[in-house]
């Protein structure tokens, strides 16, 4: 995943992890794009990202 998506490997287990603080629009272009090819789904930010608020982190 991270070599066709042409980002690190930590990259991917950090979005997996939760752990990812920032991440660039393109990157994350990058990385849903390469869902898509990979697995002929049809992926969308809402199939990789979950907004969580600050004040819900506790």
């Amino acid at each position: 995943m991270a070599r066709e998506a042409k980002v690190r490997p930590n990259l991917i287990y950090d979005l997996c992890e939760g752990k990812t603080k920032s991440l660039d629009l393109d990157t994350l272009n990058n990385v849903v794009n390469t869902l898509r090819a990979m697995t002929g789904s049809d992926y969308t930010l809402t199939d990789v990202l979950e907004y969580i608020p600050d004040d819900d982190k506790g």
